[in-house]
């Protein structure tokens, strides 16, 4: 019997298994195959990690690097204002010019580092509201800066009445105002802080998801295949070792069909050969018993015909055996009466012996 191939063990004739291919190849392209989807499985997620922890980065980047770094000029501003507003304060108090020098040299100082922050800042807003909050608030510091010049003109002067007129009605107004268009820029920049935490949080949420989406994949995946995969290999198992144990139970008219090319296959392949020489044996010994039947049949044909002449001899020789007992019988009488005969014989020659004596007596 030639291997059938093609044809399932457990007579499914082959349902169109999607992934038949991949079950074909020998155990070790499975074990491959398997290995490479879990590495794939891997590298997808760490690819959607990477991409996650990317936008992340991102919006934490852009909270860290460029939010939070704009709230930290305008707080150094600030700083600066609560700096002027101190030596402004001083110079009032102060009852000599040198001392005043000293309170207005600083705040020539603080006002050339805030500008400075402002350069540093200005190129830096990119946001439309931020920017139009920023033409605002370098608005309301152009006009700070005229209260700021007249005050120290003022100074100059040693109008001390005048100064504290000057900083009442002028300087304190635009500064609160200078304050309070920085601190709606602060807000602003801190709306946007919140927006890229939330994006940032949202990037975190999707990332989980897509991980936690990936694992479920990958598992689900993987013991599908893992099923497929073992099914493929036990159940040819199975249906070999069934048809091993039809064999060894004396029936060989079971079919052996190849389904595969893997070692299962070989393994199949082998299993048909060995019963196709079995059944090549039995009809060898079936043979040499039909022939060994045939010659005993014809010996006891002989030997019928031979016990059948041997009785025929028996039963001529038992007649010859009665014929020489009749002879025999015959002879003995023979003889009997042969020494009868000679009995007389000598009687009678006797008797002659006798007579002639008595005739010569008496003839003489």
């Amino acid at each position: 019997m030639e291997p059938q191939v093609g044809a399932d063990p457990l007579g499914n004739h082959n349902k169109g298994v999607s992934m038949s291919s991949v079950f074909n190849l020998r155990i070790g392209g499975r074990l491959a195959v398997a290995f490479g989807l879990m590495v794939l499985l891997m590298l997808l997620m760490a690819g959607a990690s990477h991409g996650g922890l990317t936008s992340v980065d991102g919006r934490l980047g852009q909270v860290l690097g460029d939010r939070y770094v704009k709230v930290r000029s305008v707080g150094r501003i600030f700083d600066e204002l609560n700096l002027q507003s101190r030596n402004a304060r001083n110079v009032l108090l102060l009852d000599t010019a040198q001392e005043r020098e000293v309170e207005l040299a600083s705040i020539r100082e603080s006002r050339v580092r805030a500008a400075k922050v402002y350069d540093e800042l200005v190129p830096t807003i990119h946001d439309a509201k931020a920017k139009g909050l920023l033409a605002d608030s370098l608005a309301v510091r152009k006009g700070y800066g005229e209260a700021l010049d007249a005050f120290f003109a003022q100074v100059k002067t040693e109008d001390m009445d005048g100064a504290k007129l000057v900083l009442m009605q002028k300087l304190r107004p635009t500064q609160l105002a200078y304050v309070a268009a920085l601190e709606k820029l602060v807000e602003r920049q801190e709306q946007l802080m919140a927006e890229s935490g939330s994006l940032a949080k949202e990037a975190v949420r999707e990332t989980t998801l897509v991980l936690w989406i990936a694992v479920a994949v990958g598992v689900v995946a993987g013991v599908a295949f893992g099923v497929m995969a073992t099914r493929s290999v036990t159940r040819p198992l199975a249906e070999v070792r069934r048809l091993m144990e039809t064999v060894a139970g004396g029936d060989l008219t079971a079919d052996v069909r190849v389904t595969r090319s893997d070692e299962l296959g070989e393994l199949q392949q082998s299993l048909a050969r060995m019963v196709d020489g079995l059944r090549g044996l039995v009809r060898e010994v079936r043979s040499g018993v039909d022939s060994v039947t045939t010659a005993s049949s014809q010996i006891a044909a002989g030997n019928l015909d031979l016990s059948s002449r041997t009785e025929e001899q028996a039963s001529s020789l038992e007649e010859t055996a009665s014929s020489m007992e009749e002879i025999t019988g015959t002879v003995r009488q023979a003889a009997d009466s042969a020494r009868q005969a000679t009995a007389l014989a000598a009687e009678a020659s006797g008797t002659a012996k006798r007579g002639g004596e008595v005739i010569g007596r008496v003839v003489a």
